[in-house]
């Protein structure tokens, strides 16, 4: 299992994630797509957008992203599931890695380096 941390700017700017085939991008049998606090926010920021795209594409993701947690239990296919993650990273993790809680790429690495010491073990990559 690969778990894939996916930027706010991969659901905004890029193909839809679920139709995307993340597991032969990356060569394994099965990912997880981790949804960090702060994208989740940034997501529901771009919702009251100026700029019509953002904000339509904004309201599309995250109707998508319901759907796949409410109605199919997070999976997307048989290789994809997604989890998204509830808890906000710690002032430990920024503090430990000189991460910045006001910068958003620091606050998904945060959310990123809290679900590897959960179980090192695992295979997780940012995009």
């Amino acid at each position: 299992m690969k778990y894939i941390f996916l930027d706010s700017n991969v659901f905004l700017h890029f193909h839809s994630f679920e139709s995307i085939p993340w597991n032969k991008e990356l060569s394994v049998n099965e990912v997880t797509l981790c949804i960090a606090p702060v994208v989740t926010k940034e997501l529901d920021t771009k919702k009251y957008s100026e700029r019509t795209r953002l904000k339509k594409k904004a309201k599309e993701v995250i109707s998508k992203l319901y759907h796949y947690v409410k109605d199919e239990g997070g999976i997307i296919s048989t290789e994809t599931q997604i989890l998204i993650l509830a808890n906000e990273p710690c002032d430990l993790t920024f503090r430990e890695n000189s991460l910045d809680r006001n910068s958003q790429d620091d606050c998904l690495l945060a959310s990123m380096l809290e679900f590897i010491a959960e179980d090192d073990s695992r295979d997780v990559t940012l995009v």
